[in-house]
């Protein structure tokens, strides 16, 4: 049985570790967070609340050092890291924002660590998509042999009444592999494939994504994927995919198929 050491970056007060909870690999003990980090005392507090038999550390992100890391024998990261370089209301400063300093840190040290972590999940608010922060990062994935796909998601996808969008990007160590979108996507006379016809209630949109270029998916709400262009933006829709592309089953997926 594979066990899945799962490190908590920028941990706040659990929020990745309660959705891990909810995986059927938690249940059956496949899944342990090692430790997780937090500069917040207070939200680390509630952490040990929350998770008391979870390992916490206050220390520095910044000054982590790769040995520090390996030894933590980890294979997966989920990170959660400061917002605030990639918002209007903090200037949307990125790598110039100080706070911005423990995630390029640990970029940096992926190509010191010895043992990489067969899988990532990173979280933050739209608009780090277009940071340099997100460049520095992808480019160094890649160059270490991962695979990486990207997603703007809103809760609204799965069914939650709330249309706060967020990006997450997911990245597997190769071989490892994610679910072709050629695979998953819908047939053409599947409801979801199809536009909706003006006369008809608008369907919360699929998640869309990239696995490429910098300027992630973005679906209008009741409207087929297409190009788009209006008096802000230029968005490429590259794919519209299915939700089971998110499952656990294909991020932590056991064989390199």
């Amino acid at each position: 049985m594979t066990k899945f050491r799962v490190i908590e970056f920028f941990c706040g007060i659990g929020g990745f570790h309660c959705a891990l909870q909810n995986l059927p690999e938690y249940a059956n003990n496949q899944i342990e967070v090692v430790v997780a980090f937090d500069n917040n005392l207070n939200a680390l507090k509630t952490y040990s609340h929350n998770f008391p038999n979870t390992p916490t550390s206050s220390k520095n992100i910044s000054t982590l050092k790769s040995k520090e890391i390996d030894s933590y024998s980890a294979n997966v990261w989920v990170l959660s890291p400061p917002c605030q370089p990639y918002t209007r209301q903090g200037k949307g400063l990125d790598v110039k924002d100080n706070r911005a300093e423990a995630l390029l840190h640990l970029i940096n040290l992926i190509s010191e660590i010895k043992h990489l972590p067969s899988y990532i999940l990173l979280e933050n608010v739209i608009g780090f998509e277009r940071s340099q922060s997100r460049t520095s990062l992808v480019d160094n994935l890649r160059t270490f042999n991962y695979i990486v796909e990207e997603y703007n998601l809103t809760p609204t996808y799965f069914n939650i009444p709330n249309q706060r969008a967020r990006y997450f990007l997911l990245a597997k160590l190769k071989p490892l592999q994610f679910c072709s979108a050629e695979s998953m996507s819908p047939s053409p006379s599947s409801p979801s494939s199809s536009p909706s016809s003006p006369s008809s209630p608008s369907p919360s949109p699929s998640p869309s994504f990239s696995s490429s270029k910098s300027n992630l998916n973005h679906h209008h709400r009741g409207r087929h994927p297409h190009h788009h262009r209006d008096h802000h933006h230029h968005h490429h829709v590259l794919s519209s995919l299915p939700l089971p592309l998110l499952d656990s089953q294909n991020f932590f997926q056991l064989n390199s198929s």
